[in-house]
């Protein structure tokens, strides 16, 4: 079962109420080096550079573009937010 009964200690062999309450970067990095993952989370120019060097084996970063949400639970970035968040991504200063 590729290492997954192997090694309970896993993000993938945990309960998902137990990755709910402690979840961290590092459990999303242990997942990203096991399997292909791209990271959608709620990015900003203020968090994106962080969150990028905390999770290294991630294949890439996503971003969900729309104007508005059509469900309340719905992570979204206009597209001058996803714009904003990759220029300071990109930027070296």
């Amino acid at each position: 079962m590729d290492g997954i009964a192997e090694n309970p200690k896993s993000v993938a062999g945990r309960s998902a109420q137990d990755i709910a309450d402690q979840f961290s970067a590092a459990d999303l990095e242990d997942l990203a080096a096991e399997y292909p993952v791209l990271v959608g989370l709620d990015f900003t120019p203020a968090n994106i550079r962080e969150i990028a060097e905390a999770v290294p084996s991630a294949r890439g970063l996503a971003l969900t573009l729309a104007e508005r949400a059509t469900r309340g639970d719905a992570r979204f970035h206009t597209c001058a937010d996803a714009v904003r968040a990759i220029e300071a991504l990109n930027n070296t200063t």
